[in-house]
């Protein structure tokens, strides 16, 4: 895909800083939820998160134009428990749904050890997984950077 159609394809997704504030949310969302369902308490922020680039996906762009982002983990001290794993699921796909995760990626049920994945339109990820804890993670897709949606719609308008 030629470079014009890869910023085109960029132009129309929410910029990295909004696709964050909303993942953040869906995280903190699927907490509450696992929380009240669950008992599931004490969870902590790891403070881990990171970027990356998107060359893979857009080789086309600069490195500096289009990221993906790891939000940090956070993980609660209990893990969830076989009986408790099916509702564990369905919380995570009606929250996630709500936030646009609606395809189906990896899963694994190998008790007491257990992950969850949902996709969204984008290609972010977000994974609940369990075993002796309980952790949250979301990683988004490809996503321009504010400051150059602002510079490639100013462009892309003249």
């Amino acid at each position: 895909m030629p470079s014009q159609q890869q910023y085109a394809e960029l132009l129309r997704r929410p910029t990295i800083d909004e696709a964050v504030t909303r993942y953040e949310e869906a995280r903190k969302t699927l907490q509450t939820k696992l929380t009240e369902a669950l008992g599931i308490t004490g969870w902590v922020d790891k403070h881990d998160g990171r970027q990356s680039g998107c060359t893979n996906e857009f080789p086309g762009v600069d490195s500096r134009d289009a990221v993906r982002t790891f939000l940090s983990f956070v993980t609660a001290p209990k893990g969830i428990s076989g009986e408790q794993w099916a509702d564990a699921k369905r919380i995570a796909t009606e929250v996630g749904a709500g936030y646009g995760f609606t395809k189906p990626g990896v899963q694994t049920n190998r008790p007491p050890t257990f992950e969850f994945e949902l996709m969204d339109q984008y290609r972010g990820v977000l994974t609940l997984s369990s075993g002796t804890t309980t952790v949250i993670s979301i990683e988004t897709g490809c996503h321009p950077t504010t400051e150059a949606k602002g510079r490639i719609g100013a462009v892309a308008t003249t």
